[in-house]
């Protein structure tokens, strides 16, 4: 199978922390560096999820070791009143403390990236993303939008001081949605095209070989 399936929470990537970000994962197995990646749309099943596990896809094969981090899953108290000493938020504070890469994946509304995601990020100290390699992601219905991603993401991630790699952006024709026969909370989402399918192990492949070299130069 040539796609990749955004689903409820049944998938590795996805269940720790995914569903629980205040989840103990001192007992992840070591193999390789961290990569977290944050997703920042509010929708359970959206496309710039599936492009974020599409890359998580990718570097866990390659043998690193992948979290995804929904923003939508943490207390919209502590997201909108800056409570990083509530629990599932500090938890998930220490989760990118720990990352030696960082996937920021968001829907772009207006040329902009999304506003949960920036509530998730306004609660990161200034340093942050300081020697991390840090990929940006971002979906939506128009070119257009790219602008969101050049110059709304990255420069704020960049002055948290993450390394970026090339951003990832793909169009809402990358992806495959489910036909009318499975409608509901069981439906399976979007699926990443072909097309998405290859720019994602792409984007995979940079990223590990971007964060394997600025590990080896620190």
């Amino acid at each position: 199978m040539n796609t990749i399936t955004v689903a409820a929470p049944s998938r590795g990537t996805t269940t720790t922390p995914a569903a629980r970000p205040d989840a103990d994962t001192s007992s992840a197995p070591a193999s390789g560096p961290l990569v977290v990646a944050v997703t920042g749309s509010p929708s359970e099943h959206s496309m710039s999820t599936a492009a974020a596990l599409g890359v998580l896809d990718g570097l866990e094969a390659a043998g690193f070791q992948v979290r995804h981090l929904p923003v939508r899953e943490l207390p919209a108290d502590g997201l909108v009143h800056g409570r990083r000493d509530q629990p599932r938020i500090r938890a998930a504070l220490e989760l990118i403390d720990r990352a030696h890469g960082v996937v920021v994946a968001t829907p772009i509304y207006q040329t902009s990236f999304s506003g949960l995601l920036k509530t998730f990020l306004d609660l990161l100290r200034r340093d942050a993303l300081a020697g991390k390699t840090v990929l940006p992601t971002a979906t939506a219905g128009t070119l257009a939008h790219l602008l969101g991603v050049e110059y709304g993401l990255t420069p704020v991630l960049r002055a948290l001081g993450a390394t970026c790699t090339k951003g990832l952006f793909l169009l809402e024709d990358a992806f495959e949605r489910p036909g009318p026969s499975s409608p509901g909370p069981s439906s399976p989402g979007c699926h990443l095209g072909p097309d998405a399918v290859d720019r994602t192990r792409k984007a995979a492949n940079d990223f590990a070989a971007m964060m394997t070299s600025g590990a080896r130069n620190r």
